[in-house]
């Protein structure tokens, strides 16, 4: 076979992998969903939410008595080559992401989603190719086309990985683009729905304050990080890891019960904020986002599998908009947003390419302001050191 006929089946793949993962994506997702609504069906006075959540945390304890479940990370570096006792490892983490979604968890829900996709490319992968390197790339298209969809944004999908620019790069891409019309079109036909409901920010000037907002976004995100990282360092000194998370998870159902916005992604909890925008209540919106920055650090650290995106973007708005009330909030809520979400979530390029197609209005100069800030932010002050992963054979043991 020639280089080119190698190259186009290989991108012919790849966009075959993506559309798959991008059905594959919007399936779960609206199974995520319908759980969610049957579990918090009907009224949620204070008590509700708090045994609820504590229903959905003695639920990943047992779930994680059967194995240990990956975190977002790692399943963006996992190696799906590498099959030796990952088919349990992969299914405990895509249920422990879809019990976090179901039972509150102040998550998104990548990780859910991203383990139903890496289960599906551990089982088909090594009978489409015999080539490792062609798997690790297939691999990487599908997560790709997985997030495209969800994102609404393909180059975003494909900047998460952070690797460098090249033909795998390509393939990831072509592999989102696939999926992102493939996760709308079976959001639309199959389910009658639009999938992910952009976020809709008014319009309004970008002013000097804007750097002033995208300064506090940031000090927002990296709260998070240094919040996170202390949570997960008293967690790995507790004896019995259920311990930690049964801790946690109480600390989170208090903190819920007392405000219930901090449950769920934040995505649809944007309206909310909008709410009290009108309202002109600025300290209520800066305290959702603070309360919301210990919800999702209390989440991740008691092992509520799901991703940081999502709140991140909840995150900045509130703190935006708690600073520009009136007819400059939205852009203010995009700087915000941006900024968050880069000292947060550490990864400026898809921050941006995600931001100004998901969030529908956003000014461009108030989201590179922000990126621009949250960049700064992370290149100048020190970031917590991540805890070290465990060694391959823990990390894969039953």
């Amino acid at each position: 076979m020639s280089a080119l006929a190698s190259r186009l089946r290989l991108a012919g793949l790849a966009m075959l992998y993506g559309a798959a993962a991008g059905v594959l994506a919007q399936l779960t997702l609206q199974g995520m969903t319908s759980l969610q609504h049957l579990v918090w069906a009907g009224p949620a006075p204070w008590w509700r939410i708090a045994a609820t959540i504590c229903a959905g945390g003695a639920l990943l304890i047992v779930l994680r008595r059967i194995s240990e479940p990956l975190s977002m990370a790692e399943l963006l570096r996992a190696d799906p080559t590498d099959r030796a006792k990952r088919h349990r490892i992969i299914l405990v983490t895509a249920l422990s992401g879809i019990v976090s979604i179901a039972f509150g968890g102040a998550v998104g829900p990548e990780a859910g989603l991203l383990a139903v996709i890496a289960q599906v490319s551990v089982l088909v992968g090594h009978f489409i190719t015999r080539d490792l390197r062609e798997e690790r790339m297939l691999h990487s298209a599908s997560i790709a086309g997985a997030l495209s969809g969800l994102y609404a944004s393909p180059p975003g999908a494909a900047a998460t990985d952070d690797g460098e620019l090249g033909p795998q790069k390509l393939l990831q891409v072509l592999a989102g683009v696939a999926g992102f019309f493939a996760f709308m079109f079976c959001s639309k036909v199959v389910f009658g729905n639009n999938g992910i409901a952009a976020v809709q920010l008014d319009d309004g000037a970008v002013t000097w304050r804007i750097s002033l907002v995208a300064a506090v976004g940031a000090a927002a995100g990296f709260a998070f990080q240094w919040l996170h990282h202390a949570l997960a360092r008293v967690a790995r000194l507790v004896s019995r890891p259920m311990l930690a998370t049964a801790a946690d998870t109480l600390a989170f159902a208090a903190l819920a019960a007392a405000l219930p916005i901090v449950r769920f992604s934040g995505h649809h909890e944007i309206e909310q904020l909008e709410t009290a925008l009108e309202a002109g209540s600025g300290a209520l919106l800066f305290g959702a986002a603070v309360a919301k920055v210990l919800a999702l650090a209390l989440c991740l650290a008691a092992g509520w599998r799901g991703g940081e995106f999502f709140p991140l973007v909840f995150i900045g708005a509130g703190a935006g908009a708690s600073l520009l009330l009136g007819a400059d909030a939205g852009p203010g809520m995009a700087a915000g947003m941006a900024a968050a979400v880069v000292a947060g979530w550490g990864k400026p390029v898809a921050a941006f390419l995600i931001i100004i197609l998901f969030v529908t209005g956003a000014p461009i100069l108030a989201v590179l302001i922000g990126v621009r800030i949250g960049w700064v932010a992370i290149t100048l002050l020190p970031l917590p050191e991540p805890e070290a992963d465990p060694e391959p054979a823990a990390a894969t043991s039953e």
